[in-house]
C-alpha cells in the first residue's frame, strides 16, 4: 500500500513509457455533521437537533443539513434512495474562498417521505471528484390513526321529549386531536340519511 504518491514508466526492449505519476487523494471527513428537524405544523412537536448517522422523523418533516470537512470542498450531493439531493458548499461559513466556489461547510435540504439509506458525497477542491463522506439512513415515522370510543349511552336508547342525549366520547391520539365531528344520521323508511 502506497502511503504518498510516486511516479512510474513501462520498460520492454530497451524503449520506455512516457513517466505517469499516481497521487494518494486523502479521503475527505467530516469533522460536523448536524440535522436540524423541523416536524409538521399539526403534530405540535418543536424543532430538533441531532447529530449521528441517522435520522428519524414524521413524515413530512423538513431536515436541514449543516456539515464541515476536514479540508475545502468544491461539490457535493446527497444520494437518498432513489433521490439525489444539491448540497450547497461555503455556506454560512468564514472558511468559504468565494472566488473558487470552494469551502470547508456545506448545507443541504429534503423532506422525510419513507424509509431510505444514503451518502453524503463530496468533491475536494483540488481533485474535483466525488467521495462518499458519510453514511446515512433515514426513518420515516407514521402518524397513528387516532382511536375514538363512543361509550355513552352505550346501548339504544329512546329518545326524552327534548330529543337530546348525552354522549360520551374517548379519543387518543399520538399528536392530539385537533378537532372531532359528530356525523350521525336518521332512518326513514328504511333509508339512512346524514345531517
Amino acid at each position: 500500500a502506497a502511503g504518498h504518491g510516486f511516479e512510474y514508466r513501462f520498460r520492454v526492449l530497451g524503449r520506455s513509457s512516457e513517466a505517469h505519476r499516481v497521487r494518494v487523494l486523502e479521503p475527505l471527513s467530516l469533522e460536523r455533521l448536524v440535522f436540524t428537524l423541523h416536524p409538521p405544523a399539526y403534530s405540535g412537536l418543536p424543532e430538533t437537533k441531532s447529530s449521528g448517522t441517522e435520522v428519524s422523523g414524521l413524515k413530512g418533516t423538513v431536515v436541514d443539513i449543516e456539515g464541515e470537512a476536514n479540508r475545502l470542498m468544491s461539490a457535493g450531493r446527497l444520494v437518498l434512495g432513489q433521490d439525489t439531493v444539491p448540497v450547497e458548499i461555503g455556506q454560512n461559513t468564514g472558511h468559504s474562498t468565494q472566488d473558487t466556489g470552494a469551502g470547508f461547510t456545506f448545507t443541504a435540504r429534503f423532506t422525510i417521505e419513507n424509509d431510505a439509506a444514503g451518502t453524503i458525497e463530496l468533491a475536494d477542491n483540488e481533485d474535483k471528484v466525488m467521495q462518499p463522506a458519510q453514511g446515512l439512513r433515514v426513518r420515516a415515522l407514521t402518524d397513528e390513526s387516532p382511536f375514538v370510543k363512543l361509550f355513552l349511552p352505550g346501548r339504544d336508547v329512546d329518545l326524552p321529549v327534548s330529543m337530546k342525549v348525552l354522549l360520551g366520547i374517548n379519543s387518543i391520539d399520538d399528536f392530539g386531536l385537533g378537532e372531532l365531528y359528530l356525523h350521525y344520521g336518521k332512518e326513514e323508511g328504511g333509508e339512512r340519511s346524514e345531517e
